[in-house]
């Protein structure tokens, strides 16, 4: 297993003026979201979602829309306009998503010249396109949308490392998987936006 170090994600120091959390029980564990709004010095706020374990535990994107639904249902009521928030910030570690980065990554020839480099800013980059190629987080997506509002990956930090024969995913054909090394863990911020209806 290897981590690759990159540059830091947007994040703030300060205390949020607004923090609430919603516990959900999956069907491997705990998974909370959280919303954060943040005040800085020149009075413009950032909210922001975040969805984790509190344990540690393995999360299934398949069944993290319905939290996200219930949460966006929610949060008006908790003072939050849908309209306002900013951004979900994320470690990406749920099976059913990275299984489908792992094959995005196999079946590139381009991920295979960035892992020789052993460099960030060759790596990073093709990591974010996978995931927002690879349908990972469409689930969560199409719930955003029915709430007005659309998800676009920014961008990872400390992403880790694995044997894609340890990623549960399909060798893509005509693709050489043997020994290749794919994404297992990352740290994902996602720009949320609304929707612009035509």
């Amino acid at each position: 297993m290897a981590i690759l170090a990159g540059a830091a994600l947007s994040s703030h120091a300060q205390k949020p003026e607004l923090e609430k959390t919603w516990p959900f029980q999956g069907k491997t564990g705990r998974v909370e979201i959280q919303v954060m709004r943040y005040q800085d010095d020149n009075g413009s706020k950032a909210t922001s979602l975040h969805i984790y374990s509190p344990d540690g535990g393995t999360r299934m994107a398949a069944e993290e829309g319905q939290f996200f639904a219930k949460v966006l249902d929610e949060l008006p009521s908790a003072g939050v306009s849908l309209q306002s928030l900013n951004w979900l910030s994320f470690r990406l570690n749920e099976p059913d998503a990275i299984s489908k980065v792992a094959s995005c990554a196999a079946s590139s020839d381009r991920w295979r010249a960035s892992l020789k480099t052993k460099s960030p800013s060759a790596v990073y980059p093709l990591v974010t396109a996978c995931i927002r190629s690879s349908g990972a987080l469409d689930g969560w997506d199409r719930v955003f949308k029915q709430h007005g509002l659309k998800l676009e990956v920014a961008g990872v930090e400390e992403v880790i490392m694995q044997q894609f024969s340890q990623a549960n995913a399909k060798c893509p054909t005509g693709a050489n998987c043997n020994g290749l090394i794919v994404p297992k863990d990352a740290m994902v911020q996602v720009n949320i936006v609304p929707v612009v209806r035509k």
